[in-house]
């Protein structure tokens, strides 16, 4: 028995200590990316195994807290955890818990684990989801072992997120599909950078406790540079995933999610550790949810996906925009019709000057318009003029622009907001609308830039032009 134990120290414990002591915080780690390959099964087949899907995620989570308590209690019993460490488990300090009876808790549920993904394996009748299904156990049981010798990064992604992804194809559509694996590597990457931050930063008691993790083998400034790519080539991978037609359009809100990745990185890079561990966390549970909804969200209309993006970031934008904006509501609405004007115009002229320079300009011109076909002008009319337009103005150039301009200067954050706007719309392959992007990009970005103050005539004449451009004159 342990010292807790002997003593006659263990505290009434009540549901929830029990449920605390899975640290059900740390789920998302293996749920989201599961989610989300879900999610993309049946936007690609568009069916899937909707039994299996959700007994394989309970399996998940059962071996997950199995895998959390065993090492838990290998953690306490090395002095890895100990009172006042970041990462103590006060529940077993406090005397709530026996190791022993942890031990027996972390049993129960391997076992609740292995009976329900027995339950899936009947139901597919596969020997693949049984044989993924074994070594997944494996790699619960054996987790604290492979983090004692620099294997817990490994071990993390290969149990919370490539194995249960190729099982998931298997038990809900009937298929080993490796594309999964690529699927799983954007949000698989952002877990595995958690547990280096959290690495990183107990590199000393780990150390103490002869416990070798990735930042003793590298070295510390080497795990910081493998951070930094565990944080960022997610969007490159996403970017690429679009561009091969390997995910849809949609998961591009993915990106809303960077500026916490840059703070992320910037604070690996001055070695603020303190709290990196919980902000890594936060990155992989909102780039993994907006990643996942981007499926389903990519299944709608291009309207409604409009209509959806436009509430996310006008909701950010509604927190965290400039306040620093005049009042004058005839003036900016003077402003707002004559720059939208201009701005016609400067399109009208475009338009006629691309027609002679190149053949394919009328072609892409059409393909745009073309999303007017299946909709009432009214509607996709009122949906510029009172949300998309005023939304993505707000967010552009109140949200992007006006944080880039106070931490890189005006000039620069103008630059970078504006190169964000067009980036966006590379992946359409319109090489007309990525130019339309950019005049408008540079344009609303210079006027903000010189006249920040005018935020609302801006936003006003970005709502006009769209409706205006899109229904009432189009070009």
């Amino acid at each position: 028995m342990d010292d807790a134990s002997k003593n006659g120290s263990v505290r009434r414990r009540s549901f929830g200590d029990w449920i605390v002591a899975t640290r059900p915080w740390s789920f998302s780690a293996s749920v989201i990316p599961i989610a989300a390959v879900a999610l993309w099964l049946v936007w690609r087949f568009g069916h899937g195994d909707w039994i299996n899907i959700l007994l394989s995620l309970a399996v998940i989570v059962c071996l997950h807290a199995c895998s959390n308590v065993f090492s838990d209690c290998k953690d306490y019993e090395r002095k890895v955890d100990f009172p006042g460490s970041p990462n103590g488990v006060s529940w077993i300090q406090d005397g709530r818990f026996s190791v022993f009876t942890l031990r027996c808790y972390a049993s129960v549920l391997l076992v609740a684990g292995v009976l329900l993904g027995c339950a899936v394996a009947v139901r597919c009748l596969s020997w693949h989801a049984l044989g993924i299904g074994v070594a997944g156990v494996i790699l619960a049981v054996g987790y604290s072992f492979l983090k004692y010798h620099a294997l817990g990064d490994l071990a993390v992604f290969l149990a919370f997120s490539a194995l249960p992804s190729v099982g998931l194809g298997v038990v809900a559509v009937g298929n080993l599909l490796p594309e999964t694996l690529l699927i799983v590597l954007p949000p698989g990457l952002l877990t595995m950078a958690i547990l280096n931050a959290n690495n990183i930063r107990d590199v000393e008691t780990d150390a103490r406790a002869q416990c070798r993790t990735l930042p003793m083998a590298m070295g510390c400034q080497g795990a910081g540079v493998v951070y930094w790519i565990q944080t960022f080539l997610p969007y490159l991978l996403v970017s690429a995933f679009i561009a091969f037609r390997l995910v849809p359009y949609a998961a591009i809100g993915t990106f809303l999610t960077l500026p916490l990745a840059i703070r992320n990185a910037t604070l690996m890079r001055w070695g603020e550790l303190a709290t990196l561990d919980r902000s890594s966390a936060q990155l992989q549970l909102l780039f993994g949810v907006l990643y996942a909804i981007s499926f389903p969200v990519g299944l709608l209309d291009f309207w409604w996906q409009m209509s959806i993006a436009s509430v996310v970031t006008g909701g950010l934008a509604l927190k965290f925009a400039s306040r620093d904006v005049c009042r004058n509501v005839l003036l900016e609405g003077v402003l707002a019709v004559v720059l939208a004007a201009a701005l016609w115009g400067v399109f009208w002229l475009g338009n006629e000057i691309s027609r002679m320079l190149f053949d394919f300009s009328k072609s892409q011109v059409d393909a745009i318009y073309a999303l007017r076909a299946d909709q009432s002008p009214v509607l996709i009319g009122v949906l510029l003029l009172v949300l998309i337009g005023p939304a993505e103005e707000l967010f552009w150039r109140g949200v992007v622009q006006h944080r880039l301009s106070a931490r890189l200067g005006p000039n620069l954050g103008f630059v970078l907001a504006a190169f964000c706007y067009t980036f966006i719309h590379v992946w359409s392959f319109n090489f007309m609308l990525i130019g339309a992007a950019a005049v408008c990009g540079v344009i609303w970005g210079a006027c903000y830039r010189f006249f920040p103050k005018h935020l609302p005539a801006l936003v006003l004449s970005h709502a006009i032009w769209d409706a205006v451009v899109f229904v009432v004159f189009p070009i």
